[in-house]
């Protein structure tokens, strides 16, 4: 599958959206949008990219950023398109149709912490959390305590918030923060610490519950690279499984 999706779906900056005989979608040289956001970030997620690919796919990723987020797809169609279906009938820049899609810039929130880029993770991450910096509640109209499915970049509607609660955003944003940037991933073998940490950070705190033990987890920029488990040093990034009803302290030299 990884040989096929590169041997054929590859344009030379970024992966195709879909492929068809008649022309494919989400290619340079589409009629409609040339460049698909899921496309890019799932091909990183499912390790598909061979490394001199990846720095043309992230200068492409990068190039779509926006005050508030990611589009879903680029340019917006400007007319209804048969190939593309119901998304080109919307409004160019509403909902699927060029907008930016909050739901997907999660997911490229989770590639960049893939790939080691705990920043852009944390940029991404305070572009489409309600009531941002260039997207207020007062421009979005979106409650300023619930992530949104959506923003438009119409500029008629622009910045616009539509269907929040009812999105996936929250969950995968949530993800995004605790196993991408905070690293904390869960494990059949326990819980594994391998943070994506901001440049600009210096420290930070959580406390997760698992399997019935309590683990509160430091961070700290100290120059080393290190992990203490209740002040003894442990080998690799994995936990131990406690499993005892405890609290226990994790402390992680970044």
């Amino acid at each position: 599958m990884k040989a096929a999706i590169n041997r054929a779906a590859w344009d030379g900056g970024w992966y195709c959206r879909a492929l068809a005989k008649t022309e494919n979608i989400g290619s340079r040289d589409s009629s409609g949008s040339k460049i698909y956001l899921n496309a890019q970030t799932w091909a990183v997620l499912g390790d598909v990219v061979p490394k001199d690919r990846l720095p043309a796919l992230l200068s492409a990723v990068d190039g779509l950023e926006r005050d508030f987020g990611f589009p879903l797809n680029d340019p917006p169609y400007r007319g209804y398109d048969p190939m593309a279906g119901r998304m080109s009938g919307m409004l160019p820049g509403l909902f699927e149709n060029g907008g930016v899609y909050c739901h997907a810039s999660a997911f490229k929130l989770l590639m960049d912490c893939a790939l080691g880029r705990g920043s852009d993770a944390l940029r991404t991450l305070k572009k489409i959390m309600p009531d941002s910096e260039k997207n207020p509640s007062s421009q979005s109209g979106a409650e300023p305590y619930v992530f949104t499915n959506c923003y438009s970049t119409h500029p008629k509607y622009y910045g616009r918030s539509y269907q929040s609660w009812t999105t996936g955003t929250s969950a995968w944003s949530l993800m995004g923060l605790y196993e991408g940037i905070l690293g904390v991933k869960r494990d059949y073998a326990g819980l594994r610490i391998e943070p994506a940490f901001p440049g600009d950070w210096e420290r930070a705190e959580l406390k997760r519950r698992f399997r019935g033990a309590d683990y509160v987890i430091r961070y700290r920029r100290t120059g080393e690279c290190s992990i203490t488990v209740d002040g003894r040093q442990i080998e690799g990034t994995l936990l131990p499984d406690f499993r005892d009803g405890k609290t226990h302290l994790i402390e992680v030299h970044i």
